[in-house]
């Protein structure tokens, strides 16, 4: 399957593991944004909305509140 074309306005499309690489994200992070996103090992975002999952777990409730 071929990857579709991304919108500029999108930014560039990564893995998230790559993503996690360039921006050193700990890898205990990584895992707990994959399980708070539901996203799976290999997932391609934008830097923003890997940025925006990131802040967002960060800043969760670690009770699981919403």
């Amino acid at each position: 399957m071929a990857k579709e074309a991304t919108p500029k306005s999108e930014g560039t499309i990564r893995t998230i593991e790559e993503w996690a690489g360039e921006k050193k994200t700990d890898a205990v992070i990584l895992e707990g944004v994959k399980a708070f996103k539901n996203w799976k090992a290999g997932k391609s975002v934008a830097e923003k909305d890997y940025d925006a999952a990131v802040n967002a777990f960060c800043k969760a409730p670690a009770d699981g509140r919403k």
